[in-house]
């Protein structure tokens, strides 16, 4: 039996299974066996290309199996229309042209083929490449409370990949599940969430809304790279680490790398806690978004004087704490420097306190009065504010 691998239906366990040649013992005939194959019945031809067109504008079934030969719970011969068995279809880049105008996409749709050219893409997936990253920062927001820790891992990994591009196998790897099967059903999950969000119906594969799929590695699974528009979002949303250049990097990386604490988490995580250390990347984003671009106590919005702190001492934070946007404030410098040196502090209630050494006529100086407050204190701040009290002794008075 010789599987073609340039060709293959995906089942609902997210198994590639591939139309492979074989022979008739009845009829002696030999080839890709289309159609119903009982009792020297069917259709039996060696080009791939008559199988392909059979079975996406005629609906005939192939018979096919993975290309380790296991046939499957789901039949040794399947048909895309069995839309309850098969979620769709994948096809080499070379050979996209045979299905253009096909109402049934292939899940790489899109993908450039050696010759350079780009087939016709259907409604629903041009709509999902026109999308932006205000798009995806709205959708964001929407579905985040329904997305799971699984989901949230396998697309923040997926995003600081090299070129944003990973096989399902390796994604699955990053989501905490054994094999891809599960993690293509569950990224495929995430997809329908913004595709349901964008009002977008009609997608070969639901992971069509995040990624496009290209050719295959050496193990046979497609890449997936995520679309710009989406990893531009999570930037953005500071979900991601971005390019980073800022004073004190050099120090703050020497900071990271030799702390103990650091010694086997992942290089992303690393660059995410240097920037955090100086207040850049995606803490200051996710601070900024937090705090609406504008001081936590003045309300200025002058981003370029705006500092992204720490309450509770870095030293003594644990890494997930490091990278809290509700571990500090979002303070005009001037402000900060009070904050930070602890001759300011806040309450439970956002209230301004005092140290002993500074005189209320210094802080009105700043254009804030023994009556300001923090404009908001959200529970997950309270910890951190009480953190800093203590190391301060404001708690002690």
């Amino acid at each position: 039996m010789t599987v073609d691998t340039r060709f293959a239906l995906i089942d609902q366990d997210g198994d590639y299974r591939y139309p492979y040649k074989k022979s008739d013992l009845t009829t002696k005939r030999y080839g890709f066996a289309l159609g119903r194959d009982r009792n020297g019945e069917g259709e039996y031809t060696e080009d791939l290309e008559q199988v392909i067109r059979a079975v996406v504008f005629e609906g005939k079934s192939v018979r096919v199996k993975t290309q380790d030969g296991n046939l499957g719970k789901s039949g040794n011969s399947l048909t895309l229309h069995a839309r309850k068995r098969i979620m769709g279809y994948w096809i080499a880049p070379e050979l996209l042209h045979l299905v253009t105008g096909a109402t049934i996409r292939p899940i790489n749709e899109g993908v450039t083929s050696p010759a350079g050219e780009v087939p016709g893409a259907p409604d629903a997936f041009d709509r999902v490449s026109a999308l932006s990253a205000a798009d995806y920062i709205e959708a964001y927001a929407s579905i985040s409370e329904r997305i799971t820790p699984n989901q949230q891992a396998m697309l923040l990994g997926h995003a600081a990949a090299q070129g944003h591009t990973l096989s399902m196998e390796a994604i699955a790897s990053i989501g905490g599940y054994e094999n891809y099967k599960s993690a293509n059903t569950q990224y495929g999950r995430l997809g329908r969430l913004f595709a349901e969000h964008f009002g977008i119906d009609g997608l070969g594969n639901q992971t069509q809304a995040l990624a496009t799929a290209g050719r295959s590695d050496p193990k046979g699974h497609w890449q997936w790279t995520l679309r710009p528009a989406l990893v531009e979002a999570l930037e953005n949303l500071g979900l991601i680490e971005g390019k980073v250049e800022a004073p004190g990097l050099m120090e703050a990386a020497l900071d990271v790398n030799s702390d103990p604490k650091n010694k086997d988490i992942p290089e992303t995580t690393k660059q995410a806690l240097i920037n955090a250390r100086i207040g850049q990347g995606g803490y200051r984003k996710r601070m900024l978004r937090l705090w609406e671009g504008k001081c936590a106590l003045t309300g200025c919005s002058v981003e370029t004087v705006l500092v992204a702190s720490h309450a509770k001492p870095w030293a003594e934070a644990s890494n997930p704490e490091r990278l809290d946007e509700y571990n500090g404030l979002l303070l005009a410098a001037s402000i900060d420097r009070l904050f930070d040196a602890g001759l300011i502090s806040f309450s439970d209630e956002g209230s301004i306190l005092l140290s002993s050494v500074l005189e209320p006529d210094d802080v009105r100086s700043l254009g804030v009065s023994l009556e300001s407050k923090l404009r908001l204190v959200a529970e997950q701040h309270k910890p951190y504010l009480k953190a800093h009290r203590e190391q301060h002794g404001f708690d002690k008075r």
